[in-house]
């Protein structure tokens, strides 16, 4: 995944199939960033709008997938 202008992984962990939230907490691990504060995309989709149920599989995201990430500033 890209975070800024860094390249990072995460390691994605849980019972398959693997939703959206098990990538929430991932993220949440390695960068201390909020659910609710967190901006994912992947291939046009906003995974961050979805429920936390929906499977990572529904956007076509696969092992090694690359998604953009980023902190998402309330104003």
């Amino acid at each position: 995944m890209s975070y800024g202008s860094e390249r990072e992984y995460a390691l994605v962990n849980g019972i398959r199939p693997l939703t959206v939230f098990n990538l929430k907490q991932a993220l949440f691990r390695l960068f201390k960033i909020p659910h609710d504060q967190q901006c994912i995309v992947f291939k046009g989709f906003n995974i961050h709008d979805y429920i936390d149920e929906t499977p990572l599989e529904a956007f076509g995201l696969e092992n090694n997938s690359p998604i953009a990430f980023w902190h998402k500033i309330n104003m």
